[in-house]
Protein backbone atom coordinates (compact mmCIF):
# COMPACT_ATOMS: atom_id res chain seq x y z
CA UNK A 1 0.00 0.00 0.00
CA UNK A 2 1.18 3.52 -0.70
CA UNK A 3 2.32 5.01 2.61
CA UNK A 4 1.27 8.55 1.77
CA UNK A 5 -2.41 7.50 1.66
CA UNK A 6 -2.44 5.42 4.86
CA UNK A 7 -2.71 8.45 7.15
CA UNK A 8 -5.44 10.00 4.98
CA UNK A 9 -7.51 6.80 5.08
CA UNK A 10 -7.02 6.41 8.84
CA UNK A 11 -8.17 9.99 9.33
CA UNK A 12 -11.24 9.33 7.17
CA UNK A 13 -12.07 6.24 9.22
CA UNK A 14 -11.80 8.19 12.49
CA UNK A 15 -14.13 10.91 11.21
CA UNK A 16 -16.67 8.29 9.97
CA UNK A 17 -17.39 7.82 6.29
CA UNK A 18 -20.89 8.62 4.97
CA UNK A 19 -20.25 7.54 1.38
CA UNK A 20 -17.61 6.58 -1.18
CA UNK A 21 -18.52 7.92 -4.60
CA UNK A 22 -16.67 7.35 -7.90
CA UNK A 23 -16.02 10.56 -9.81
CA UNK A 24 -14.04 11.47 -12.90
CA UNK A 25 -11.59 14.33 -12.50
CA UNK A 26 -10.26 15.90 -15.65
CA UNK A 27 -6.52 15.31 -16.21
CA UNK A 28 -6.42 12.89 -13.26
CA UNK A 29 -8.90 10.16 -14.21
CA UNK A 30 -10.99 7.95 -11.94
CA UNK A 31 -11.04 9.26 -8.39
CA UNK A 32 -13.13 8.66 -5.30
CA UNK A 33 -15.05 11.31 -3.40
CA UNK A 34 -15.36 10.50 0.31
CA UNK A 35 -17.97 12.35 2.37
CA UNK A 36 -17.16 12.40 6.08
CA UNK A 37 -19.52 12.82 9.02
CA UNK A 38 -18.06 16.30 9.59
CA UNK A 39 -19.49 17.31 6.18
CA UNK A 40 -16.02 17.46 4.65
CA UNK A 41 -15.54 16.01 1.15
CA UNK A 42 -12.18 14.41 0.43
CA UNK A 43 -11.11 13.53 -3.12
CA UNK A 44 -8.86 10.50 -3.29
CA UNK A 45 -6.88 10.18 -6.56
CA UNK A 46 -7.53 6.48 -7.01
CA UNK A 47 -10.47 4.33 -8.18
CA UNK A 48 -13.13 3.30 -5.68
CA UNK A 49 -12.11 -0.38 -5.76
CA UNK A 50 -8.59 0.48 -4.68
CA UNK A 51 -9.90 2.76 -1.91
CA UNK A 52 -12.08 -0.05 -0.58
CA UNK A 53 -9.15 -2.46 -0.71
CA UNK A 54 -6.89 -0.04 1.22
CA UNK A 55 -9.59 0.70 3.81
CA UNK A 56 -10.08 -3.04 4.30
CA UNK A 57 -6.33 -3.57 4.73
CA UNK A 58 -6.12 -0.81 7.35
CA UNK A 59 -9.03 -2.39 9.26
CA UNK A 60 -7.63 -5.94 8.79
CA UNK A 61 -10.83 -7.07 7.07
CA UNK A 62 -10.76 -9.90 4.56
CA UNK A 63 -13.56 -8.89 2.15
CA UNK A 64 -13.60 -12.33 0.51
CA UNK A 65 -14.28 -14.05 3.84
CA UNK A 66 -16.87 -11.44 4.82
CA UNK A 67 -18.71 -11.84 1.50
CA UNK A 68 -18.68 -15.63 1.90
CA UNK A 69 -20.20 -15.24 5.38
CA UNK A 70 -22.79 -12.74 4.10
CA UNK A 71 -23.89 -15.12 1.35
CA UNK A 72 -24.81 -17.71 3.98
CA UNK A 73 -26.73 -15.22 6.12
CA UNK A 74 -28.49 -13.10 3.48
CA UNK A 75 -28.87 -15.94 0.93
CA UNK A 76 -27.82 -13.68 -1.94
CA UNK A 77 -24.63 -13.68 -4.00
CA UNK A 78 -24.73 -10.43 -6.03
CA UNK A 79 -24.65 -6.80 -4.89
CA UNK A 80 -23.89 -7.59 -1.26
CA UNK A 81 -23.38 -4.81 1.30
CA UNK A 82 -19.81 -3.61 1.87
CA UNK A 83 -18.60 -4.36 5.39
CA UNK A 84 -16.01 -2.04 6.97
CA UNK A 85 -16.83 -2.80 10.60
CA UNK A 86 -19.87 -3.49 12.75
CA UNK A 87 -21.02 0.14 12.61
CA UNK A 88 -20.00 0.70 8.98
CA UNK A 89 -22.07 -1.32 6.52
CA UNK A 90 -22.44 0.27 3.10
CA UNK A 91 -24.91 -0.40 0.30
CA UNK A 92 -23.97 -0.10 -3.35
CA UNK A 93 -26.08 2.25 -5.43
CA UNK A 94 -25.48 2.98 -9.09
CA UNK A 95 -24.94 6.73 -9.48
CA UNK A 96 -23.31 6.99 -12.91
CA UNK A 97 -22.83 5.07 -16.12
CA UNK A 98 -19.42 3.41 -16.40
CA UNK A 99 -17.07 5.21 -18.77
CA UNK A 100 -14.89 2.19 -19.51
CA UNK A 101 -14.68 -1.55 -18.96
CA UNK A 102 -13.33 -1.54 -15.39
CA UNK A 103 -14.88 1.77 -14.35
CA UNK A 104 -16.70 1.89 -11.01
CA UNK A 105 -20.31 3.00 -11.16
CA UNK A 106 -21.45 2.14 -7.62
CA UNK A 107 -21.49 4.64 -4.79
CA UNK A 108 -21.24 2.97 -1.39
CA UNK A 109 -23.41 4.69 1.23
CA UNK A 110 -23.38 3.89 4.94
CA UNK A 111 -26.94 2.63 5.43
CA UNK A 112 -27.26 4.30 8.86
CA UNK A 113 -27.21 7.78 7.32
CA UNK A 114 -29.99 7.17 4.81
CA UNK A 115 -33.11 9.00 5.94
CA UNK A 116 -35.39 8.55 2.94
CA UNK A 117 -35.41 6.92 -0.49
CA UNK A 118 -37.70 8.49 -3.07
CA UNK A 119 -37.80 8.72 -6.88
CA UNK A 120 -34.20 7.63 -7.56
CA UNK A 121 -32.95 9.99 -4.87
CA UNK A 122 -31.32 9.07 -1.57
CA UNK A 123 -31.77 11.64 1.20
CA UNK A 124 -28.87 11.76 3.65
CA UNK A 125 -30.32 14.36 6.01
CA UNK A 126 -27.94 17.26 6.57
CA UNK A 127 -25.44 15.67 4.17
CA UNK A 128 -27.59 16.33 1.12
CA UNK A 129 -29.26 14.27 -1.60
CA UNK A 130 -27.67 11.75 -3.97
CA UNK A 131 -29.09 11.31 -7.47
CA UNK A 132 -29.13 7.66 -8.53
CA UNK A 133 -29.54 5.57 -11.65
CA UNK A 134 -30.74 2.56 -9.62
CA UNK A 135 -34.48 2.11 -9.17
CA UNK A 136 -35.98 3.08 -5.81
CA UNK A 137 -37.11 -0.52 -5.24
CA UNK A 138 -33.56 -1.80 -5.71
CA UNK A 139 -32.17 0.81 -3.32
CA UNK A 140 -34.80 -0.05 -0.70
CA UNK A 141 -34.08 -3.78 -1.08
CA UNK A 142 -30.34 -3.18 -0.63
CA UNK A 143 -31.04 -0.99 2.40
CA UNK A 144 -33.15 -3.71 4.02
CA UNK A 145 -30.45 -6.33 3.37
CA UNK A 146 -27.77 -4.12 4.96
CA UNK A 147 -30.02 -3.45 7.97
CA UNK A 148 -30.75 -7.17 8.33
CA UNK A 149 -27.03 -8.00 8.16
CA UNK A 150 -26.38 -5.35 10.82
CA UNK A 151 -28.92 -7.04 13.12
CA UNK A 152 -27.48 -10.48 12.35
CA UNK A 153 -24.04 -9.24 13.42
CA UNK A 154 -25.54 -7.76 16.59
CA UNK A 155 -27.12 -11.07 17.58
CA UNK A 156 -24.21 -13.31 16.53
CA UNK A 157 -21.82 -11.80 19.08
Amino acid sequence: MQDKYIEDFELCLKKKIIYLKPIYVRLVGNCTEILLKTGEKVTCPMPIGLCIRYLSEILFINQTAVRRYMKTKILKSKNLPLYLGREDIFIGIKTRKPIGKNDGALTFINFKYIEKIKDKEVYLGRYGVLECISKSETIKKNYIEARDFYYILSYDN
